[in-house]
């Protein structure tokens, strides 16, 4: 029982963290690098530990981590969207933005689970692909 309230109150951070900084980057009003670092901690890393990291290295790691993987997957594919619509950087947002969307591709492949606002943030993730594409 406290293991499941720990989870829960682990996600219930998360998910705010996720809710703020994806306010900050719809408003503009300001960076959301604390937000980012937040929830990348969260997650038992930072931005450069997991952009190093290949799919099946994500995997490992969160499986060793809380053995339910394919729940922090989604969670860092998302965090990884709205990271590099914060970049400046034109190589390394799209270097983040495929990085969001193989981790998204995987776990929509492999979740039992159908949620249309995932759809949605596939789509959201190749249309920033796509248009960053068009711009170079």
């Amino acid at each position: 029982m406290l293991e499941k309230d720990y989870l829960i109150r682990y996600l219930n951070a998360l998910f705010e963290a996720l809710q703020k900084l994806k306010n900050n980057v719809e408003t503009s009003t300001s960076s959301g690098d604390e937000e980012l670092k937040y929830a990348y901690a969260l997650l038992g890393g930072d931005f450069d530990f997991f952009k190093e990291m290949t799919l099946e290295d994500v995997i490992k790691f969160f499986e060793r981590k809380n053995g339910e993987h394919l729940e922090s997957i989604h969670t860092l594919s998302r965090i990884l969207y709205y990271d590099a619509l914060e970049q400046n950087e034109e190589d390394l947002k799209l270097q983040i933005l495929l990085k969001s969307k193989e981790l998204n591709d995987f776990y929509s492949q492999h979740t039992d689970a159908f949620n249309f606002v995932d759809v949605g943030f596939g789509n959201k993730v190749n249309v920033a692909i796509a248009e960053f594409k068009n711009t170079e």
